[in-house]
C-alpha cells in the first residue's frame, strides 16, 4: 500500500517498459489483485475495508486510463485479462467495482482467441472467458469457455498431450514441465470450480488428465526439483527447476490441492505426493523402480528409489530445445543426448548461468573457445532419423544418431537397476576444434576421487587403458570407464550471471559456487571416435573403491551395434544400425533392419524380447534367435516407434 500514489500508480514499476519475458507494467495488476484477496477475505484486517475499496478501485482506472500493450502478445491476451477477470471476481463477492469501470475492465479482458490458439494458451484463453460468462452472468459463453478450456485433454499428433502422453507446445517441442505444468494448472482448476455441476469433466478426460499429471509430470521430479530436460526455456529463469515456489496460482501446492478435489478417490496418494515435494519425506519416498520411453517425445525417464536419469533426444520429428524472448540463449546442444542425474534433486540448481553450454552433461560436441547461441528461436527440427527408445517398463535403452554442426556420432543409453551404460561410435568430424563428450557437468558437492586416488588441484587430466580398473567418483555419483580414453576434470568455482542465458535479467543477477566437470577428449578432425562410460548413481565411495564392474560386459560398440549384457539379471540389450548380428552367452540373434532391442530372461527360462524401430518408418523386422524366427509386425500411425512385446518361450 505505501508505493501506491495518489493517481492510482505504483512507485517502483516502469510503465513504458517493452520487455517481452518479465513485464513491469503486469506488476500493477498483481498488486491490487493481492489488495482485492485482502479485502474480500474474512479473516484479513483489510476485510471490506472502505480506504482499500477505493485504492482499488483508484489503481484500476489508471490501469483503464493508461491501456499499456506489451509487445510479448501473451501478457495482452493471457495474463492481464485473466488477472483482471480475478480481481473484479473477488470485488463481487463483497462489494463490486462502480459499473462504468467494471464494464470498461470487461471491455478489455475481450483479447485473444480461444478458439484459434492451441494446447495450453487455448485453456489460458478460455479462462477468462470463463471470469467475463460469471461476471456478466452469460451461461452461453460459460459453456463454449467450459468446453474450450477442456478441449486440450486429448491425445494429438499437434500441439498438447502426445499419443506417448509427453507434451508438445511450440510445435513438436518437449514441454513437459513447462507448457506442460500450465496446462495442469489451468485444467485441474477449471475442473475444480465446476465439479459436481452440469460443466464438470468427463470421465475420459479425467483420466487422461489425471495420468498426465500423476505417470508423467510427477516422475519428472526428484524430491521438489525437476529435471531440465523437459523445463525448456524456463532453466534459464531464476529457481525454475524447484518445481514449488511460485508465488501465484501457478504453485504446485495448488495443483496437488485442485487435483485432489478432483480425483477425490485418490486423496491420499496427493497428500503423500505434496509430503515429498514440500520435504516432509525423502526424494526416494515411495518411489518405484520404472523406465519409461516417450517414443514421439524423444525422451526416456528412467526412475529408481535411489536416482532419476533421463535422457532427451531430437530427430527430424521433434524440435530441438528452443529460445525465445531473449531466454535460454545458449541451448544449440541441450536435446543432443542430454543426460539428467539427480540423486538429491538440486544437482543442476540454477547452475546454468555457469555452464559450459558446450559441455552439457552426456552430449558429444565440438569444444568452442566461447559459447555459442542457439542458431533459431522458437525451436528447429533436428537432422537425423534414427532416434528412439525402446522400454519394457522397467529397463529400456535408447538411441540417437547425431549429425549436427559437422559432427557425427552414433549414441547409446542403457537403462539397469544400478548402472547406466553410455556408448558412444562412430564419431567423426573435420572440425578443427576439439570433439569433447562431457560425463557430467554439475554442482561440486564433495571431495573427487578416481582410481588413481584423491584428485588435488583444479584442473586434472586422466588417462585411462582398457585393462585398468578405470573409475571417478563425486557427491555419491560414480563413473566407470571399462574401455580407457582420456578424460579431463575441473573441480572450480565459477561465477556468472543470469543475463548470460537470459535477457531478462540483469547482468547484477550473479550466481556462484564450484563446479564439477568431467570430459572425454576425442581430439581434432576425429574419425572412428568412440567412449564408454557406466553411471553409478547411487554408491558410496567405499563400494566404489572395491567394485570391479564385473555386473555390465560391453558386448559390441561399433558403426554397426552397439550392445550390453547385464549378467545379474540377465538382459541383453542392442542398437542396430543395419542388419547384424549378435553372438554372446549362447545367445545367437541377427535382425534384417536396423532396430533398438531388449532380450531378457525370466526366471522360468523364457525370453522376453521388447522391440522398436527408431525410423518410425518401417512395416516389420525380421528376426532370429538361436533357431526361432520371429517376424515383427510393427506399430503404425500415431503409434509407430512405440515398442513392441513377444513373449519368445524358453529357447
Amino acid at each position: 500500500m505505501h508505493l501506491l500514489r495518489k493517481d492510482g500508480s505504483f512507485d517502483l514499476i516502469n510503465y513504458a517498459d517493452k520487455s517481452v519475458s518479465i513485464w513491469e507494467p503486469s506488476n500493477h495488476l498483481k498488486n491490487i489483485l493481492a489488495f482485492a484477496t485482502a479485502y474480500s477475505f474474512p479473516k484479513s484486517k483489510y476485510y471490506i475495508s472502505q480506504p482499500v475499496y477505493s485504492e482499488i478501485c483508484q489503481s484500476l482506472r489508471y490501469w483503464n486510463r493508461l491501456d499499456p500493450i506489451c509487445p510479448n502478445w501473451w501478457f495482452n491476451e493471457i495474463n492481464c485479462p485473466q488477472i483482471l477477470g480475478q480481481i473484479m471476481l473477488l470485488m463481487n463477492a463483497e462489494k463490486p467495482l462502480p459499473k462504468e469501470l467494471q464494464d470498461s475492465l470487461i471491455n478489455k479482458m475481450k483479447r485473444g482467441d480461444m478458439y484459434k490458439q492451441k494446447g495450453a494458451n487455448k485453456i489460458d484463453i478460455a479462462m477468462h472467458n470463463l471470469y467475463q460468462a460469471l461476471l456478466v452472468k452469460d451461461t452461453t459463453l460459460l459453456s463454449a469457455a467450459v468446453g474450450q478450456c477442456f478441449e486440450p485433454i486429448a491425445f494429438t499428433t499437434k500441439e498438447g498431450i502426445q499419443y506417448d502422453y509427453s507434451y508438445f507446445q511450440h510445435g513438436p517441442q518437449l514441454q513437459i514441465s513447462s507448457y506442460g505444468l500450465t496446462l495442469l494448472v489451468d485444467e485441474y482448476k477449471i475442473a475444480a470450480y465446476v465439479r459436481n455441476t452440469r460443466w464438470k469433466i468427463s470421465a475420459e478426460k479425467e483420466q487422461i488428465l489425471n495420468t498426465f499429471f500423476k505417470d508423467v509430470y510427477l516422475k519428472t521430479l526428484r524430491g521438489k526439483y525437476s529435471d531440465f530436460n523437459v523445463l525448456g526455456r524456463r532453466i534459464s529463469r531464476i529457481n525454475f527447476v524447484d518445481a514449488r515456489p511460485a508465488i501465484d496460482a501457478h504453485a504446485l501446492s495448488n495443483v496437488l490441492l485442485n487435483a485432489q478435489l478432483v480425483d477425490s478417490k485418490d486423496s491420499l496418494f496427493y497428500q503423500n505426493t505434496f509430503d515429498k515435494v514440500y520435504g516432509n519425506k525423502s526424494p526416494s519416498y515411495q518411489v518405484k523402480p520404472q523406465n519409461i520411453g516417450f517414443w514421439i517425445g524423444g525422451y526416456m525417464l528412467h526412475i529408481r528409489p535411489g536416482y532419476l536419469f533421463s535422457v532427451r533426444c531430437n530427430s527430424v520429428r521433434t524440435y530441438k530445445t528452443e529460445s525465445g524472448n531473449g531466454e535460454n540463449l545458449l541451448a544449440r546442444t541441450m536435446s543432443d543426448g542430454a543426460t539428467n542425474i539427480q540423486r538429491n534433486g538440486d544437482e543442476y540448481y540454477n547452475i546454468f548461468p555457469l555452464w559450459e553450454y558446450d559441455k552439457i552433461p552426456g552430449v558429444t560436441c565440438r569444444d568452442y573457445p566461447k559459447d555459442l547461441p542457439q542458431i533459431k528461436q522458437w525451436g528447429y527440427f533436428g537432422s537425423t532419423s534414427f532416434v528412439g527408445e525402446v522400454s519394457d517398463g522397467l529397463y529400456g535403452a535408447s538411441v540417437y544418431e547425431q549429425n549436427f554442426d559437422s559432427v557425427k556420432a552414433q549414441k547409446g543409453y542403457f537403462f539397469f537397476d544400478k548402472y547406466v551404460v553410455c556408448l558412444g561410435s562412430g564419431i567423426q568430424s573435420n572440425a578443427s576444434e576439439n570433439i569433447t563428450t562431457t560425463v557430467n557437468q554439475s554442482w561440486l558437492r564433495s571431495k573427487v576421487y578416481s582410481s588413481k586416488g584423491l584428485l588435488k588441484t583444479e584442473d586434472d587430466k586422466l588417462s585411462f587403458t582398457s585393462n585398468e580398473n578405470n573409475w571417478l567418483w563425486q557427491d555419491s555419483i560414480g563413473y566407470y570407464f571399462p574401455k580407457g580414453g582420456n578424460l579431463a576434470i575441473k573441480q572450480t568455482f565459477e561465477k556468472g550471471n543470469w543475463n548470460n542465458i537470459n535477457n531478462s535479467f540483469a547482468k547484477e543477477d550473479t550466481v556462484s559456487g564450484n563446479v564439477f566437470k568431467a570430459w572425454f577428449n576425442h581430439g581434432s578432425k576425429i574419425k572412428n571416435g568412440r567412449y564408454a562410460y557406466i553411471v553409478a548413481p547411487a554408491i558410496g565411495l567405499k563400494e566404489m573403491k572395491q567394485s570391479t564392474m564385473k555386473v555390465i560386459s560391453i558386448v559390441d560398440n561399433n558403426e554397426s551395434v552397439q550392445a550390453v549384457y547385464n549378467n545379474n539379471i540377465k538382459i541383453l540389450q542392442a542398437i542396430f544400425y543395419k542388419a547384424g548380428e549378435i553372438n554372446y552367452k549362447k545367445i545367437s540373434l541377427s535382425v534384417d533392419k536396423p532396430c533398438i532391442l531388449l532380450l531378457k530372461k525370466s526366471t522360468n527360462g523364457s525370453f522376453l524380447l521388447s522391440i522398436a524401430d527408431p525410423t518410425h518408418l518401417l512395416k516389420s523386422i525380421n528376426i532370429q534367435l538361436n533357431n526361432k524366427k520371429i517376424k515383427c509386425i510393427l506399430p503404425a500411425g500415431n503409434f509407430a516407434g512405440k515398442t513392441l512385446q513377444y513373449n519368445i518361450g524358453i529357447l
